[in-house]
């Protein structure tokens, strides 16, 4: 199967499939990882005529889940020509991602020769974003976690929920900086971040996790390695190493985090993905910023943005 690229044009979503000189198809896109912007599924195909001796190939589109799968659809092409345009249908959902993915098989019974693209995501963008965008307050370049300490009790309006924990975001040419309040329980706030803001239905190595202990100030942080085998999507959890500090009051923990650690280049108006997830001390979570938002899913998250 050959290398693949995304092909997008007048918002349609195009899976392009090419020749090769040992296959009669190959997928040029879809690619693995990719993250469908529709539901509709257009295919563009080229098929070697010469070879295909009964002119016929099959299409399934499948829905995986931990190695369930549900069969979207099924589709017998009638080859008439190298060059044709295919409708395969819809997925019938807005959002297939995390540990959920499309699998694109096709066949060539006569000849026994098959081949598979995954895992595919979708996520259909909401046409504004405007309810799940928080603003982070700019500050001195001079501002430490005494200063932003001293401000959140000041703008205590400014908190913004998450489930059962608060938090409130700052930031200076240096740090971005969490103001989360304290809790009696030992429940957790972690947090979520997509620098690229790519909307993905998938985690990629760039997206960073920080959980925040709300009763210890402990703080640990995570990435993942993703991969794809034997119908099966998995994110091996792996250590964030970074310079990231915090420091509590009797009723705050600020939160200071260097921009380099995020790999986020700050100027005023930047915006980029964050989630907030609200846990038990087992990590088990109990509810979210965005209410729907999941942590194996960028695109559900939120925006951030950095106010000028």
């Amino acid at each position: 199967m050959r290398a693949v690229r995304t092909c997008v044009v007048a918002a349609t979503v195009c899976l392009c499939v090419g020749l090769s000189a040992a296959q009669i198809v190959s997928f040029e896109t879809p690619s693995a990882w990719l993250t469908l912007r529709q539901d509709s599924l257009i295919v563009k195909a080229q098929f070697d005529t010469a070879r295909l001796q009964k002119k016929q190939v099959k299409l399934v589109i499948t829905k995986v889940n931990d190695g369930k799968k549900k069969t979207l659809a099924t589709k017998t092409v009638a080859v008439k020509d190298y060059f044709q345009l295919l409708n395969c249908g819809v997925t019938g959902g807005s959002i297939i991602g995390g540990k959920e993915f499309i699998a694109i098989d096709w066949s060539v019974a006569d000849l026994k020769e098959s081949g598979t693209v995954a895992p595919v995501g979708l996520l259909v963008l909401p046409k504004s974003d405007s309810a799940n965008m928080l603003h982070a307050k700019k500050l001195a370049a001079t501002a430490d976690a005494n200063a932003v300490l001293a401000q959140a009790k000041t703008d205590v309006a400014r908190f913004v929920k998450a489930a059962g924990g608060s938090f409130m975001p700052f930031w200076n040419e240096h740090d971005l900086f969490l103001v989360c309040k304290k809790a009696a329980a030992n429940n957790q706030l972690q947090f979520a971040f997509d620098g690229k803001n790519g909307k993905n239905a998938f985690l990629s190595f760039p997206d960073r996790i920080l959980t925040v202990s709300l009763k210890t100030d402990s703080l640990a942080g995570r990435y993942y390695v993703r991969a794809y085998k034997k119908d099966t999507v998995s994110y091996s959890e792996q250590k964030w190493n970074n310079d990231i500090k915090q420091n509590a009051d009797s009723n705050f923990i600020c939160i200071t985090m260097p921009w380099y650690d995020l790999s986020i280049i700050p100027t005023g108006g930047r915006i980029f993905g964050l989630a907030a997830f609200y846990a038990n001390d087992k990590g088990k979570v109990l509810g979210a910023l965005p209410a729907k938002a999941d942590a194996f899913i960028p695109g559900t998250w939120g925006s951030l943005v950095l106010d000028k």
